[in-house]
């Protein structure tokens, strides 16, 4: 009775064997193999995570993945292979010491998004949380972004160089295929004095603005004197309450600050004073300094109020831009075309 269930015991770890070892083998074959230097594979495991990292994206981006293919993301894979390969050959090289200035120059960038400094600890937590990169992986982008770019700069120079600025008649015609896009709405230039609920009760905080809006209207003190005194802004309240401009559909401002001030401070005359107007933190006496109707920009128009790049200056600069992205991706593909022909490349992927 005990030797047979012993083969049955073995039978049936056979049979597991039989059925989970083939599966380890598939995701550990070799996809391609690609040598332009040296051999180095490609495994069906890597392929497959690739994919899997390309489709994510796609769909996060609302963006169909149909034509996300293994034969798509193995060519992507190998051309990898051979630019990175064939920096190496030709000495486009990066020191740790310069790897840790470009990986601190990013750090600080998105620091100064975020207005406050970042240790090494929170930069980590950072890119694992928006990113889904550990510190290394992140370095590793770093590295071969810059080997690339630097591949691709220095070897097909003259394709890259060849990206022209647009002419006039170009910026023109693209002014003119998308003047529905140079439309200001309304804006508003708006001072306040700002009383906080923040350490006081919200019916305190009516008081007080009560009393400052009631020292307005008097000509007891003036709103001037009142913001410096009593305005809980402390971004504002020494430049003379200044909101600055504010759309009329600026949907962050109005969801930060609530509809009710939105009302009001659109509905005030230039010089105006406002009685109190409640908001989502608090309580406001709204002084409006300058109002810009909707308007049809011309070329020569600034963006915005905000924005003091003119409308021919962006159109110029999106065309340049779009013009360079058609040089360099011309660049990538004549490098990779180059080092395909000296390139030994086996794909080894069974088409199903």
């Amino acid at each position: 009775m005990n030797n047979r269930k012993l083969h049955l015991s073995l039978l049936m770890l056979f049979i597991f064997a039989v059925q989970v070892v083939p599966a380890q083998v598939v995701l550990n074959a070799p996809a391609a193999v690609v040598n332009l230097v040296r051999s180095e594979m490609i495994t069906v495991d890597e392929l497959q995570k690739k994919m899997d990292t390309y489709i994510a994206a796609r769909t996060q981006a609302g963006q169909s993945s149909e034509n996300i293919t293994e034969e798509y993301v193995l060519d992507i894979m190998i051309n990898d292979l051979l630019v990175l390969q064939g920096a190496q050959r030709d000495g486009i090289t990066l020191s740790d010491k310069e790897l840790d200035t470009l990986v601190s120059k990013q750090k600080d960038s998105i620091s100064q998004q975020l207005g406050t400094p970042l240790d090494d600890s929170q930069f980590a937590q950072i890119l694992a949380s928006y990113f889904n990169l550990t510190l290394e992986d992140y370095r590793a982008k770093i590295y071969e972004n810059y080997i690339v770019d630097s591949y691709i700069g220095t070897s097909k120079k003259e394709i890259i160089d060849s990206a022209k600025a647009p002419s006039t008649s170009e910026i023109q015609a693209y002014y003119k295929k998308n003047a529905a896009s140079f439309i200001n709405p309304e804006f508003i230039e708006v001072n306040h004095i700002f009383i906080s609920k923040v350490g006081r009760t919200e019916a305190d905080a009516k008081v007080l603005a009560d009393k400052i809006s009631r020292n307005i209207r008097y000509g007891v003190k003036s709103f001037e004197e009142q913001v410096i005194e009593y305005s809980d802004d402390d971004n504002s309240k020494f430049v003379g309450g200044t909101l600055g401009w504010i759309a009329i559909n600026d949907t962050t401002n109005k969801m930060i600050l609530g509809d009710s001030f939105f009302d009001v401070a659109f509905s005030l005359e230039v010089g105006e004073i406002s009685s109190v107007v409640k908001s989502n933190s608090g309580f406001h006496i709204l002084q409006l300094q300058e109002r810009r109707d909707p308007k049809i920009l011309l070329l020569s128009d600034t963006l915005s109020p905000t924005n003091n790049m003119t409308v021919n200056q962006y159109i110029t600069q999106t065309l340049y831009t779009q013009n360079q992205d058609v040089a360099y991706n011309a660049a990538i593909s004549s490098l990779v075309s180059d080092l395909r022909k000296e390139a030994e490349i086996t794909i080894l992927l069974k088409k199903e």
